[in-house]
């Protein structure tokens, strides 16, 4: 017997049970991650293609918003890209009154230290004259509270291009935002400095937002193309990978390094290998939108947002409340 079919029946148990209560069993979502590497991503195809028939994508039709003016030829076109390279960088770009105003949101906001400090500390504002951390993560439910997110979590075209991709109604399932730092000249695999793929969902595409200017020296998102649909098998395991073992794999064409000035935008399909590069110097701040076409898998916030929202932000969360199921608005 083929070691993988020993989780199925785990796993299955494990998704029946999350359909009733809208939570992955620990032993499932194990299960489901060693299915993953044991039929090469097999496991999670053949569950995009279920949810694809159950959940079929919202009528849209022309969108415009922060990507500009969208129709289906162009949208076609990114989605394209994507499925053959496993990324696609916008010509449109963030507003500078956003990214500004997005910056100085973030210095007043107490952050999560990954790793720890060397001294103990686990949270502090970010202060780029004492570094205390590569990477200084925001909780979600405080991200949330600034209206520009709120906006572009809600953007219409970011929405239709996640749709597309996904082929059925996506689901907003994780946000984030962080600043990297110059702090060490080793990789941290705590703040994802190493080459892995992510996994806690059967498939996703997160748009990644430079909010600051990003070069070959300061933290740019590093990605090997073609990853998110197939590995050479020493490459299939479910852990951070090194430089070397990717050199020895891909030609250097493939491994690529995204720089942009801020307010750059990208979708990346994160089931490929990536990585954040080591800060030689200078600091990074980015801010990360995902979804997904389920939630079953790793754990997700619940954001309470009762209140909060202006009313074209609430208005799109209601017309589309299977995308936004865990926000209380």
């Amino acid at each position: 017997m083929k070691t993988y079919l020993l989780y199925y029946p785990i796993f299955y148990v494990g998704y029946w049970l999350f359909k009733i209560t809208r939570k992955t069993n620990w032993y499932a979502f194990v299960a489901f991650r060693r299915l993953f590497v044991l039929t090469k991503g097999r496991s999670n195809d053949a569950m995009s293609e279920k949810l694809s028939k159950e959940n079929a994508p919202y009528p849209l039709s022309s969108v415009s918003g922060v990507l500009g003016q969208l129709g289906d030829q162009e949208i076609s076109k990114i989605v394209s890209s994507i499925d053959n390279n496993g990324f696609y960088v916008f010509d449109a770009s963030l507003s500078e009154s956003a990214f500004n105003e997005l910056i100085h949101f973030s210095l007043g906001l107490e952050a999560e230290l990954i790793p720890p400090a060397k001294n103990g500390l686990k949270t502090s504002r970010y202060d780029r004259s004492k570094v205390l951390s590569p990477r200084y993560q925001f909780k979600e439910q405080d991200v949330y509270s600034n209206p520009v997110i709120q906006e572009l979590a809600t953007d219409a075209t970011l929405f239709s291009v996640a749709q597309a991709y996904l082929k059925c109604k996506p689901v907003q399932d994780l946000t984030a935002m962080w600043w990297s730092a110059a702090y060490e000249k080793e990789a941290s695999s705590e703040a994802a400095q190493l080459y892995h793929f992510d996994m806690d969902r059967f498939k996703f595409i997160k748009f990644f937002f430079y909010l600051t200017d990003v070069d070959s020296s300061n933290g740019p998102h590093c990605y090997v193309r073609g990853t998110h649909k197939t590995m050479p098998d020493i490459l299939w395991k479910d852990g951070r990978i090194q430089d070397s073992e990717i050199s020895s794999c891909y030609k250097k064409e493939d491994i690529l390094e995204i720089t942009g000035k801020k307010g750059t935008i990208m979708a990346v399909d994160t089931r490929g290998l990536h990585k954040g590069k080591v800060l030689e110097k200078g600091e990074r701040l980015i801010l990360q939108f995902e979804f997904t076409n389920s939630l079953f898998g790793a754990t997700y916030e619940s954001i309470d947002l009762q209140g909060k929202l202006k009313e074209p932000v609430k208005k799109f969360m209601q017309e589309h409340a299977y995308s936004y199921q865990r926000f209380s608005i």
